[in-house]
């Protein structure tokens, strides 16, 4: 899971227009993950073999429509959370949030960030 800052101002509609470009490159890839914004921050939670996620983490960390990468966790795990999303996409208004998981210990993000996806509206 990483956090960044959005370049350049994008309107949720644009940034779930992007969600859906990189759905199918997900599939292909056997990523699946789940992508969270809220006007001015990206939170992503990649779940895939770990080449094919390190290698989409190495791309973000370049892309020009992020600023500020933080990676905030990472690891093996012993399921997919996200397995019927290539990429699922979702908006919050709470920026002080998705801010708190690039300052707090890695464990305290991922408990906020498993608190927070009960309560978004995720598209598929």
């Amino acid at each position: 899971m990483y956090v960044s800052v959005a370049a350049r101002a994008m309107a949720f509609g644009g940034v779930g227009e992007l969600a859906k470009e990189v759905r199918l490159k997900n599939l292909v890839s056997g990523i699946t993950g789940l992508l969270i914004f809220d006007g001015e921050r990206f939170c992503q939670f990649l779940e895939g073999r770990s080449d094919q996620v390190v290698a989409l983490f190495e791309r973000i960390q370049v892309d020009p429509r992020h600023d500020q990468v933080h990676f905030v966790h990472g690891g093996p795990s012993a399921q997919r959370h996200f397995r019927r999303f290539s990429m699922g996409f979702a908006q919050t208004d709470d920026a002080d949030m998705l801010r708190s998981f690039a300052v707090v210990p890695s464990e305290v993000a991922m408990d906020r960030f498993w608190g927070l996806v009960p309560a978004l509206d995720m598209e598929p």
